[in-house]
C-alpha cells in the first residue's frame, strides 16, 4: 500500500510552489491564483506560499523576495520624495512619514534585519539576598565606627518634606 500522506504532503508542497512561480513570474492575483491550483481561497493559497518560504530558501524564494524588494524599493522612492521635497506642514505628511516607517520596517523583516531580542534571565534566591543584606549591615557597623547601628530605621519627620502624615 503507498504511503498517501507523504504523497499528500509532496503535492501540497509542489502545488505551493506553482503558486509561488505564478505570483513571482505573472504577478497574478492571489484569487486567480487559488481558483487555479484548487485552493479554497485566497488566503489558503497565501499561507501555503509562506509555510514554503518558510521551510526552505530556493532560487524560487530568493527570486521573489527580490521582487518584493523592488517593489518596496520603487515605494520608497515615492514616499522619500515627497518626504525631502513636501511641506512639512501639510495635513499628509505625518502619514506620509508613517507609510516610510511601514515600508522600512516590512524590508527589514523581509531580509531579517531584525536582530531577536535577547533577554537576559539572572534569579536571585532568598540566600543571595539575604547574604547582601549581611554584607551592606557589615560596611554599615564599620562606618559607624563603634557607635551602635540602631536595629530599627530611624523615623522620618515627613512633615518636613512637605507630607502631611
Amino acid at each position: 500500500m503507498a504511503n498517501t500522506t507523504s504523497r499528500g504532503r509532496l503535492n501540497d508542497r509542489e502545488k505551493a510552489l506553482e503558486a509561488l512561480r505564478l505570483r513571482r513570474d505573472t504577478d497574478s492575483e492571489w484569487e486567480t491564483i487559488a481558483t487555479q491550483l484548487g485552493y479554497s481561497s485566497k488566503q489558503a493559497a497565501q499561507r501555503a506560499v509562506a509555510r514554503v518560504a518558510n521551510r526552505i530558501e530556493t532560487k524560487d524564494v530568493e527570486s521573489y523576495r527580490a521582487k518584493i524588494n523592488e517593489r518596496l524599493d520603487w515605494l520608497w522612492d515615492q514616499v522619500e520624495d515627497r518626504i525631502v521635497n513636501g511641506d512639512r506642514n501639510s495635513m499628509g505628511f505625518a502619514q506620509t512619514v508613517n507609510a516610510a516607517k511601514a515600508i522600512l520596517d516590512r524590508q527589514a523583516k523581509l531580509h531579517g534585519v531584525d536582530a531577536a531580542i535577547k533577554v537576559e534571565v539572572t534569579e536571585v534566591t532568598r540566600s543571595a539576598i539575604d547574604a547582601e543584606i549581611e554584607e551592606l549591615a557589615g560596611k554599615i557597623k564599620s562606618r559607624a565606627a563603634g557607635q551602635p547601628v540602631p536595629s530599627e530605621p530611624a523615623a522620618v519627620d515627613l512633615t518636613k518634606h512637605g507630607v502631611d502624615a
